[in-house]
């Protein structure tokens, strides 16, 4: 078994190809994914994509690579994770 600790498997060029994804995910014995969020404002699309997927989760914030993006309040984020 093994875990994909950090995939982003909602940016466009992966998220169209999902099927075929998780599908070699499973053939290589890759179980687990966290499905890393890079800005607050995309975070309910990620989740759409994830929630019916078994074994995948997403954490709620945004990632360091994208200073574009503002930065949530501890409250924002906490209100997201319920």
């Amino acid at each position: 078994m093994y875990v994909d600790s950090h995939c982003h498997l909602d940016f466009p060029e992966l998220a169209q190809n999902l099927p075929d994804i998780l599908g070699r995910m499973e053939q290589n014995q890759v179980s687990h994914a966290l499905v890393v969020s890079v800005n607050l404002p995309d975070w309910p699309r990620l989740m759409d994509l994830v929630a019916p997927q078994p074994k995948r989760d997403a954490p709620v914030g945004v990632h360091p690579d994208y200073e574009d993006t503002p930065e949530p309040t501890v409250d924002e984020l906490a209100k997201l994770a319920e």
